[in-house]
């Protein structure tokens, strides 16, 4: 498969080191949803990015530690719900100021204090910001935050999220998702990737239909591991936008791979990251 439209990925040069291609902050996890930040974390590094880090609730560091050994851990303030707490917002501002971009939301929960942290983290982030699940929640009519900023929001959701972003209903947004996608992006002047069976990349003035993936990829931390390769990606120095496009068809490629060996039933989110590079390779 080719996308000459958007160019190949480049190939590394020889003298090239960790530091040439990007650091990551990955702000995620909660008590029962550890494995959605480790998913994100673990396909960013498939995808290329230089460094990972990983700032989680602190009784969970330990976990996170242990289960993927490249990525750094940060432990930070959390509430009696094991959820990142609001206390932990000046850590991980000063912790982003050293990153290229943060990808923030995946499994975070709805906790108040956790969504006033997404909230202020936004409102004071200098890199790029890819905003996921429960990052995007915290969002609904709170917009503005991402507003008048071109290109530094990245918003992943899917139909039912966009729903409660942009209070239209699923059922119009399934129907017309191209213009609903461009309308929004161009009114917050974002990022948007709309998550369906054919994913939508627009910044408002150009727009990418993918069409790669299948039916196999509709499974919990799937969005997850689409999060990390963007914002892979991104951090890498590649434009926002095209990063988005060869994220989303090198996601479905995966997904096409993995579909081909474990059928339409059997993949795993965690499969689809170990046919990321694959992927990767063919747009290279």
């Amino acid at each position: 498969m080719k996308m000459n439209n958007f160019g190949n990925i480049p190939h590394r040069k020889k003298s090239s080191h960790k530091g040439n291609y990007g650091q990551l902050l990955v702000v995620a996890g909660s008590k029962n949803m550890i494995g959605a930040g480790l998913l994100t974390c673990k396909s960013a590094l498939r995808s290329g990015v230089g460094k990972v880090s990983y700032a989680l609730p602190e009784s969970l560091q330990n976990i996170a530690a242990s289960s993927v050994m490249s990525l750094i851990t940060y432990g930070v303030s959390e509430t009696s719900e094991k959820t990142i707490s609001d206390k932990a917002t000046s850590k991980i501002i000063k912790m982003a100021k050293q990153m290229q971009c943060i990808a923030i939301g995946p499994g975070l929960s709805s906790h108040e204090s956790t969504f006033k942290m997404v909230q202020n983290v936004l409102k004071n982030l200098s890199c790029i910001a890819v905003i996921d699940a429960d990052g995007l929640n915290a969002l609904e009519n709170k917009l503005d935050i991402v507003k008048n900023t071109p290109n530094k929001y990245i918003l992943t959701p899917h139909p039912g999220e966009l729903s409660r972003l942009c209070k239209r209903s699923i059922e119009d947004i399934l129907k017309k998702p191209k213009e609903i996608a461009i309308e929004f992006a161009k009114k917050y002047q974002c990022i948007l990737v709309l998550k369906t069976s054919n994913t939508i990349v627009t910044d408002g003035k150009r727009v990418y239909v993918n069409e790669t993936g299948n039916p196999s990829m509709a499974k919990a931390g799937s969005g997850d591991v689409l999060t990390g390769v963007i914002s892979s990606f991104v951090a890498q120095g590649f434009d926002p936008y095209q990063a988005c496009v060869w994220s989303v068809f090198c996601h479905g490629r995966a997904g096409d791979i993995a579909c081909g060996i474990y059928g339409e039933y059997g993949v795993m989110a965690e499969d689809l990251i170990e046919h990321i590079p694959e992927a990767i390779c063919e747009l290279m």
